[in-house]
């Protein structure tokens, strides 16, 4: 089974600086995973708009012909178009949670944006989906949200997304007591943003420490479409 995490910032071609789902679609059907976390997804028509304001999960979900899809709102952008994460399968979505991550009081000279979290199960693993904050207390937030929802969970888990952070942070650290993260199977540089001449990885894929999957490889797509290389593993079925 291929998974793989992309942040595609709402379809929009890195290079060219355009909105069209078509660059991030035909990356996705080139690695053809399995199943698929999204990042940044804006999935809703704003009339007048512009190529951005359209359903991006099912534009991808038909373009890369997936059967299944789920969409998790973390905000609205101008008030009215949807925005935030999603899945795409091969198999059947169940069991589907949308958690809003808590936001903090803004303390901090920074970006802030509601931030969520899609957990569902596939296949019989659990997948949690998030795309954590700029600011430190957004990113506090969302590692403990996913720790409790990993805490009591008994069926393997996998967790990917962008996190805004790099693997040496000291607010990522408390995942490391529950998961394994998977870049030092990385061969070479691991570096996922920005797409052209990266500098920093901020995109994980993690596995439970008490899972029993068995991870054949890990791998980034290094072929610009957003402005995020897609991280992908390959597991044993």
């Amino acid at each position: 089974m291929k998974i793989m995490t992309f942040n595609i910032q709402s379809c929009k071609d890195f290079l060219k600086q355009e909105f069209n789902y078509k660059v991030c679609g035909d990356l996705i059907k080139k690695v053809n995973p399995d199943v698929l976390g999204l990042n940044e997804v804006t999935n809703g028509y704003v009339p007048d708009k512009g190529p951005r304001y359209i359903m991006q999960v099912d534009a991808l979900k038909t373009y890369c012909e997936y059967p299944y899809s789920y969409f998790g709102e973390a905000i609205k952008i101008h008030d009215v178009a949807p925005y935030g994460n999603a899945v795409l399968s091969k198999m059947p979505i169940e069991n589907i949670s949308l958690i809003k991550i808590p936001d903090p009081e803004r303390t901090e000279d920074c970006y802030y944006e509601s931030r969520a979290i899609i957990k569902c199960e596939i296949n019989g693993i659990i997948f949690i989906i998030t795309h954590m904050g700029l600011a430190n207390g957004e990113r506090i937030n969302a590692v403990n949200e996913v720790l409790k929802l990993s805490k009591n969970e008994t069926k393997d888990i996998i967790l990917l997304g962008d996190f805004n952070m790099e693997p040496d942070c000291d607010i990522i650290k408390p995942l490391y007591e529950y998961y394994d993260d998977t870049t030092p199977l990385i061969e070479g540089d691991i570096n996922t943003f920005s797409s052209v001449e990266p500098t920093r990885k901020i995109d994980y894929i993690m596995i439970k420490k008490t899972s029993n999957i068995k991870i054949k490889e890990v791998k980034i797509i290094k072929k610009v479409a957003s402005d995020h290389f897609p991280l992908l593993i390959e597991i044993e079925e």
